[in-house]
């Protein structure tokens, strides 16, 4: 399996993805123009992992925000693996690649969520929920960094949660 940024062909295969968990009651055609006009996927950079014939099997949308320090970090969002391959760790393996490749390519040591699912999940890749998200019915926003860098930036009287998405 590969890890790497979404090709701009492939990013129709990557919003049919969610399709049938974000697809708000649109039919496909509208969902689609939907998501090709949509300001935060224009705004975020899509990642896939691939089988051995290239084909994405599994996407996520990684925004690069600043943190009230000055210092970077990425939001991620929109992670989804088209219903007849999901339970079979596609989204998992993408997740832990791209966290380990944004620590050792960038020194990213900040990472930001809204999950609208069981926070389990996430936490197997080291996020902590941190509470529900104003705004954001039904979304807690979690957090992966070291407990030093975690405690020190929900200390931080100027941060708040991240507007990314």
């Amino acid at each position: 399996m590969t890890i790497r940024p979404a090709a701009a062909s492939e990013l129709e295969a990557v919003y049919r993805m969610g399709y049938d968990v974000w697809g708000e009651r649109l039919g496909l055609d509208a969902y689609l123009a939907a998501c090709r006009a949509s300001p935060k996927y224009a705004a975020g950079a899509w990642w896939v992992s691939a089988g051995g014939d290239g084909v994405p099997l599994s996407s996520l949308l990684a925004h690069e925000i600043l943190l009230p320090s000055g210092r970077p970090a990425v939001g991620l969002g929109s992670i989804a693996t088209p219903p007849a391959l999901r339970g079979r760790g596609h989204a998992s393996s993408l997740i832990a690649g791209f966290l380990r490749a944004r620590e050792e390519s960038h020194g990213t040591e900040v990472f930001f969520l809204f999950s609208d699912i069981a926070p389990a999940f996430y936490e197997r890749f080291g996020f902590a929920a941190l509470g529900p998200c104003p705004g954001k019915p039904g979304s807690i926003l979690m957090a992966r960094a070291n407990r030093k860098r975690l405690d020190g930036l929900l200390s931080d009287p100027r941060f708040a949660a991240p507007d990314y998405f």
